[in-house]
């Protein structure tokens, strides 16, 4: 039986339509994919930059501690030295 030109037409543009289908659903899924992958990324980018910056505020911490202590040291040792009995120009040099 031969097929007549409407029956290839109609069956032509049945496989154009299923093409076009699983085209577009690749393409989604590849978007959907796609998209997944940047918001991982992003992610990771905010979690390491919290990371980064409570790593930041140690060290700034730690250094804030590790100068207060002899600082304050060298006040106390200064205020020690002001009570004993200096001679003026060694108390002048020690309120500086």
């Amino acid at each position: 039986m031969p097929y007549t030109g409407h029956y290839i037409h109609f069956i032509r543009s049945q496989a154009t339509a299923g093409f076009l289908v699983i085209s577009g659903a690749a393409l989604f899924i590849m978007i959907i994919r796609k998209s997944n992958e940047l918001i991982r990324n992003v992610k990771d980018s905010i979690r390491d930059v919290s990371s980064s910056n409570e790593k930041k505020d140690d060290v700034i911490t730690d250094f804030s501690h590790r100068i207060r202590e002899p600082l304050n040291n060298i006040v106390v040792i200064t205020d020690l030295l002001m009570d004993t009995g200096l001679q003026k120009n060694r108390r002048n040099c020690s309120k500086l």
